[in-house]
């Protein structure tokens, strides 16, 4: 009986594996072999950060949490100032991977929007993330732009605003690569309803929902893209779209 638990085990196990292999496959068939290898470098630099800013605990499920806790509390990560954050930031941008992910408004109207609403799931399971931050923190949208007495100089502004894009590719091949992942596509579609989310919001539901799991490729994704990399882009915490609630209008 106990040689029969263990083989349905390791069976489980391998299925797993192969299930995401297959997924990771797809996902970077679409965003394109250059797209993917810049993504792959911005998670080499998530993780080296996370052994080196947390040295002591041995498993990564432990430096992982204590990554969470500080960026729910805001605490100081001076993430944008480490050696290699220059080199990733300009390997996202040549790749064009950057603009696949956060936008400034002025590039919206010469992007090609992907249609992600077609592949987001019309139901979803109870307690899921949407409900939970619909509940706590959007019964108030904030603004990314403080009024102006100038019309000239608030356009100006906008466009420098840089907001996640949620019809861009790399949410197309999440949602092409995990339609068949409930759980995941329910990130797909608070990410598609409500674009920027504060990171320490991030950061609680995280460590309320994975506390102490080793995370799988796709699993550590948000961390690295609505964390990590945000934190990178973010010249100051004070930054309005850093700070953003608003649920998305485009």
């Amino acid at each position: 009986m106990k040689h029969l638990y263990l083989l349905l085990l390791l069976l489980t196990y391998s299925f797993g594996c192969t299930t995401e292999h297959k997924e990771i496959e797809q996902f970077s068939k679409e965003i394109g072999r250059e797209k993917m290898a810049a993504l792959n470098q911005l998670v080499a630099s998530y993780e080296h950060f996370l052994f080196t800013k947390y040295p002591d605990p041995v498993k990564v499920s432990d430096k992982t949490f204590l990554f969470l806790e500080d960026v729910k509390d805001n605490n100081s990560l001076n993430i944008r100032e480490l050696p290699n954050s220059q080199a990733i930031l300009e390997l996202m941008e040549a790749s064009g991977l950057r603009k696949d992910i956060y936008i400034y408004n002025c590039e919206k109207s010469t992007y090609p929007a992907y249609p992600v609403d077609q592949l987001i799931p019309i139901t979803y399971p109870e307690n899921s993330l949407d409900l939970s931050m619909k509940e706590t923190y959007f019964s108030e949208e904030r603004r990314f732009l403080i009024s102006s007495t100038g019309q000239n100089e608030t356009s100006s502004r906008s466009d420098s605003i840089l907001s996640f894009n949620k019809k861009g590719l790399f949410m197309y091949a999440l949602a092409k690569a995990k339609h068949k992942d409930p759980s995941f596509m329910t990130y797909v579609e608070v990410k598609y309803t409500y674009g920027d989310i504060h990171p320490s919001l991030f950061a609680q539901k995280h460590l309320e929902q994975l506390a102490g799991e080793e995370l799988s490729w796709f699993q550590r994704l948000p961390l690295v893209i609505d964390i990590y990399y945000k934190l990178m882009l973010t010249k100051s915490q004070d930054e309005d779209y850093y700070l953003s609630f608003r649920k998305s209008k485009d």
